[in-house]
């Protein structure tokens, strides 16, 4: 249904309202998507899409884009930038229901696959980092990737624009319980679970494919895996650095491991 808007004080833009400092988080039902491509991967998607709001630039574009059942609101561009808090000009911006995984035994027909890679971050802080791991986690053909309480929100308006919508094309599960989730991967699905650490026991890349079902584990930004965690790891792994240089930034880690895992190495060829 469209409706053409002149001011922003109506119930339908309550979403939308000052996004830049609201604290989005996990908890909410819905989630915000901005700007063209994001929006359009969301209308693509199997997520309820709720509501699209179109600056004047954008409602060509958008025009058979739109399912009927979606509120779609026509604004001038101007007022959506007062809307949402900041220059807008992307002119375009969406929101839509959540959907969260919590069980890996209840979604067993993503977690069975084999052969199948899976992303886990524990404690991924930064919402740029964690979007761009579910944009390469998805490009490189991981199956799912599993994220910690304690991590950014997978579904906060910058790690969905990082990720170029590709988090509504991979499954995203939020276990209550990093610890138990890695238990579970290793003891009913028969997952090698392999941390990413420069620690001493870390063997270094390149490296074969150590299992055909593989669960790369990524450290915190500052503190790399914690105990709890490592010790449910079978393997450790590490990207040999030159000069004084210790690690990489984890999203590019990621990238680096996921390439020799998925590309380099065929999944075919462990064992």
């Amino acid at each position: 249904m469209l409706h053409r808007l002149t001011t922003i004080d109506h119930p339908l833009l309550a979403p939308y309202q000052n996004i830049n400092r609201k604290k989005w988080n996990r908890y909410p039902d819905l989630f915000i998507g901005e700007g063209r491509f994001v929006v359009e991967r969301m209308l693509e998607s199997d997520y309820e899409v709720v509501s699209v709001v179109l600056g004047d630039q954008a409602v060509e574009h958008f025009r058979d884009r739109i399912p009927d059942s979606v509120d779609v609101i026509h604004m001038p561009r101007s007022l959506v930038s007062q809307l949402v808090g900041f220059e807008f000009h992307s002119g375009v911006i969406a929101c839509a229901r959540r959907r969260r995984l919590r069980s890996l035994q209840e979604h067993a027909h993503i977690i069975n696959k084999d052969p199948s890679t899976l992303v886990v971050c524990p404690f991924t802080v930064l919402p740029d980092n964690l979007g761009s791991i579910i944009r390469m986690s998805s490009g490189f053909g991981a199956e799912a990737i599993v994220v910690g309480h304690r991590s950014a929100d997978p579904f906060s308006r910058r790690a969905v624009r990082v990720s170029m919508g590709n988090v509504f094309q991979l499954p995203v599960f939020e276990p209550y319980s990093i610890s138990a989730a890695l238990q579970t991967l290793r003891d009913e699905f028969g997952y090698c679970i392999v941390a990413a650490t420069g620690g001493p026991e870390a063997r270094t890349l390149p490296m074969p494919r150590p299992a055909r079902r593989l669960a790369i584990v990524l450290g915190n930004e500052a503190d790399g895996i914690a105990p709890e965690w490592l010790a449910k790891c079978d393997l450790q792994v590490s990207i040999p650095m030159a000069g004084s240089t210790d690690s990489l930034n984890v999203a590019n880690a990621a990238a680096v491991l996921l390439y020799q895992f998925l590309r380099v190495d065929s999944c075919f060829s462990a064992k």
